[in-house]
């Protein structure tokens, strides 16, 4: 019997570390292109790479409406059910469903393109450009529509080469455009590099031997109503992410200055980078492989549970990294002024877990389709308490308030997503990982402790933290023999 775990397991970790290794490729990708950018244009083309990317992501949401997830869920649930005629229906519907959804988001542009420049600009001299970024969000979102099937039909190898050739191709596709059209280069760099990524997709697609199935637009829109419902609540979801923040810093603004709503989001973004590849993974891997087994709970919550190893097993590593190493990565990602965010990321970096914990929660939501409870906990009580607690915190202790807010609303929202997914679907931790998140998080706490009594001692204690992760993932997953570093 133990054989027979041990092989289900070992893959888990293994598809982990695909995807994860892919995911470290494009955040590679990306930094070096922002230098490329900063070297070449200087902070203008920063600053026009920026709002143009915006648009195009706003672009995206409205036109997509959530259905590259809800597409994920629904493939994987057609191939769970290993019937090939439903396969190559959902297939076809969502196929039919993201060609339009491309067309519309590269139709907004155009119809937009002069309202936008002068929005963005205060002038007419970028309508063009918008226009023509409107073939930019086209590609973008075939790209996310083949990366969706590959992702629902689980074929993880062809997905991981999609996205590491992808990043790289693209880069050198913008290169030429920077170089030669200075400013006026950012909006095709994008359109090359979204074409380049969407060609590399596109091929491992046709690699696939997919049943096919040809749906006409009318019937694709009707049969694909459940992606539709669920993909419409899911960009509910996303705005309200984004509306939340956007009150977040304009109540920080109002309640204190510009500096600290700066000095905020420098600490988020590092946080959100430091967990990046444990998110992209649950997305790309995770969230598929749980919709098949909805209607198994018991292998349903087995998968859950290793997930969760996994997910407190990288996580808490990272956590100890950035508290012992606060102020060097603050000065080497962002600079000197904002070393005085060091200890709210240290605060923020103790709440990773819980984070973890969140978003895996959310994907158990998700992999039921309960619209409902998504939009209720995650959507509005999550977020909403979230943005509460950190605007409280600021108005009574400034920044390094916001630090303890992030902790205790990560922790109460991981744990109000675990009592949801305990009564509507029957989930449960298993003491294994019940265990480790209590080790965990002594820790965490053990590494606070050594950083205040000395660099040393918190490198020290990091340094352990990554070893004993690593030990136990051995002991578990058999981690040295995935890497051929044990035969």
């Amino acid at each position: 019997m133990d054989g027979e775990k041990e092989m289900p397991q070992s893959n888990v970790l293994k598809t982990n570390l695909i995807f994860g290794s892919a995911q470290v490729v494009q955040m590679l990708t990306t930094i070096l292109r922002a230098k490329l950018i900063a070297v070449i244009l200087s902070s203008v083309g920063m600053g026009l790479n920026a709002i143009f990317q915006s648009v195009l992501l706003t672009v995206n949401n409205v036109a997509s409406c959530g259905i590259m997830q809800s597409g994920i869920r629904e493939m994987a649930r057609a191939g769970s059910a290993a019937d090939g005629e439903k396969t190559a229906g959902v297939l076809g519907v969502f196929r039919k469903l993201f060609q339009l959804a491309g067309l519309v988001g590269m139709g907004l542009c155009v119809l937009l393109a002069l309202p936008l420049s002068h929005v963005s600009f205060g002038n007419s001299a970028y309508a063009l450009s918008f226009a023509f970024l409107g073939v930019g969000v086209l590609f973008y979102i075939y790209m996310h529509g083949e990366m969706a099937v590959l992702q629902g039909t689980r074929c993880i190898v062809p997905l991981a080469r999609a996205a590491i050739g992808g990043a790289v191709m693209s880069l050198l596709a913008g290169v030429p455009c920077y170089y030669f059209l200075k400013e006026r280069g950012v909006v095709p760099a994008i359109v090359a590099g979204y074409f380049v990524y969407w060609l590399f997709y596109r091929y491992e697609v046709s690699r696939q031997a997919y049943p096919l199935r040809r749906i006409g637009m009318k019937k694709a829109l009707t049969l694909g109503a459940p992606i539709i419902k669920l993909g419409f609540v899911l960009m509910i979801g996303t705005f309200l992410v984004s509306l939340f923040t956007y009150l977040t810093n304009i109540s920080i603004r109002a309640i204190g200055s510009l500096d600290d709503v700066g000095l905020f989001q420098g600490a988020a973004a590092i946080i959100t980078q430091s967990i990046l590849v444990v998110t992209a993974v649950l997305a790309s891997d995770f969230f598929p492989r749980l919709s098949a087994l909805t209607e198994r709970p018991e292998e349903h919550h087995r998968l859950v549970n290793e997930q969760l190893e996994i997910v407190v097993l990288v996580v808490t590593p990272i956590s100890a990294l950035v508290i012992s190493c606060s102020q060097w990565i603050v000065r080497l990602l962002l600079s000197a002024e904002f070393v005085v965010i060091a200890p709210m990321l240290e605060a923020m970096a103790f709440a990773l877990l819980f984070r973890g914990l969140w978003v895996t929660m959310s994907y158990v939501i998700l992999a039921h389709g309960d619209r409902r409870a998504y939009l209720l906990y995650d959507g509005l009580l999550g977020n909403g308490l979230n943005f509460a607690l950190n605007v409280l915190a600021y108005r009574f202790w400034g920044l390094d308030g916001i630090g303890l807010s992030f902790i205790a609303a990560s922790v109460a929202i991981a744990l109000l997503l675990s009592a949801v997914a305990a009564r509507r679907y029957g989930f449960r931790l298993s003491g294994r990982v019940a265990g480790l998140l209590l080790l965990s998080v002594v820790v965490s706490g053990a590494t606070y402790a050594a950083s205040c009594a000395g660099a040393v001692w918190g490198i020290l204690a990091c340094a352990l933290a990554v070893a004993g992760a690593v030990v136990l993932m051995d002991r578990k997953f058999d981690l040295l023999k995935i890497l051929h570093i044990r035969h």
